[in-house]
């Protein structure tokens, strides 16, 4: 066999076991997806994951329900504004959870979700819900 025709050979299986490859390593990859999908687990329509406010999904399925859905909601995060250091991942899953209402950074809005320690001092109005965690939702209506 000349070395131009076993190069040849060698590109061919090539071409034909790479797609082979690529199609393993991609069924692969479709069964973990759908392993991950069936461990999420979910309540009241809230996706469960962990840390908090996602460990309480009761607690966030009862703001849903007092809310209004056209209500502005200011989020404290541990004391602070809803856009402090280390609160983005909290905010953005919250706004999500929240839709359609609208997180609100501003104050003052009827409702008040404080996540941790409440600030000092407290928003106005009565602690409508709260959990053991420390999640409280706040109404100044």
């Amino acid at each position: 066999m000349t070395p131009a025709r076993a190069l040849g050979v060698i590109l061919l299986a090539l071409l034909v076991l790479a797609p082979l490859v690529r199609a393993r390593t991609e069924e692969t990859r479709l069964r973990t997806d759908v392993h991950d999908r069936k461990q999420l687990r979910v309540y009241g329509g809230v996706v469960q994951v962990p840390g908090q406010p996602a460990d309480e999904p009761e607690f966030l399925v009862g703001l849903t329900h007092t809310v209004p859905a056209d209500a502005h909601v200011r989020v404290v995060v541990k004391g602070g504004a809803c856009a402090s250091p280390g609160a983005s991942g909290t905010f953005l899953w919250l706004g999500y959870q929240l839709a359609p209402r609208q997180i609100d950074c501003s104050a003052p809005t009827r409702w008040t979700l404080t996540i941790g320690t409440p600030p000092t001092p407290p928003p106005p109005g009565r602690i409508v819900e709260q959990s053991a965690s420390g999640l409280r939702l706040w109404d100044a209506g």
